[in-house]
């Protein structure tokens, strides 16, 4: 059940046309901190996303997934 809730948050994160839930996203995968390492090639990539919040999200999650 938690995979599932990770996969969706990550497609969430990279794939979603609204910037704010792309944000939503990243930051619940932060919240779930080495849980959600399997999203962790997701937000790798997104840490190069031409808009600086998304990057930021993605940096600030990454350390939180890989612990």
């Amino acid at each position: 059940e938690q995979a599932e809730a990770v996969a969706l948050l990550a497609e969430a994160a990279e794939k979603d046309i609204n910037q704010e839930n792309r944000l939503a996203a990243i930051q619940e995968l932060e919240q779930l901190g080495p849980a959600a390492s399997t999203a962790a090639p997701i937000l790798e990539r997104l840490t190069q996303d031409p808009r600086a919040s998304i990057r930021d999200a993605a940096q600030a999650a990454l350390k939180k997934v890989k612990g």
